[in-house]
């Protein structure tokens, strides 16, 4: 299962939000900031399973198991706000053999589809959720306090325990 952004939506956290936060006044770390921002962004989204920019839109795929005629698929990120297609193997799935709810898509027969066939579907993810807003704000001022390498700095950003803890009550458990 893979999930890529199509099309960025809103950041949970502005540049100039992530400014306030750092007590930041000039423009020479803005891109640095931005980019810790998306990957602090991305880390909270696989940590909660949740999408946390309002407006992305997300193309998730998977490869399908055990051919049959009925398919419930969970999307990685949910709650979605809107499923915009479905494919199977790139053809376009007709919106009356599936069901889409803000949790997944449940595919109908008389759609059926093989071992090995790949899915894809399209959503539109994301809503504001205050506390994951503070803990990518805390994460991004211990990233930002403790930069060594300008250049890695981003890539490393990883989420401190204390924003794991906030993040706890909007974390998804599949079960």
């Amino acid at each position: 299962m893979d999930t890529v952004v199509v099309t960025p939506g809103t950041p949970p956290v502005s540049l100039a939000e992530a400014k306030a936060h750092l007590r930041v006044t000039h423009t020479a770390e803005d891109t640095l900031i931005q980019a810790y921002v998306a990957a602090l962004t991305a880390e909270a989204e696989a940590h909660t399973g949740r999408p946390l920019s309002p407006g992305t839109v997300y193309r998730s795929t998977a490869t399908l198991r055990e051919g049959g005629h009925a398919l419930r698929y969970s999307l990685p990120l949910a709650p979605a706000v809107a499923v915009s297609a479905v494919t199977l193997n790139g053809a376009a799935v007709d919106p009356l053999t599936y069901r889409a709810d803000p949790e997944g898509v449940t595919l109908d027969a008389p759609l059926t589809y093989a071992d090995g066939d790949a899915l894809a579907v399209t959503f539109t993810g994301g809503r504001d959720y205050p506390v994951a807003r503070l803990a990518i704000l805390k994460a991004l001022a211990t990233a930002y306090e403790n930069r060594s390498d300008v250049g890695a700095a981003a890539s490393s950003a990883r989420l401190p325990q204390s924003s794991t803890d906030l993040l706890h009550s909007i974390t998804r458990y599949h079960v």
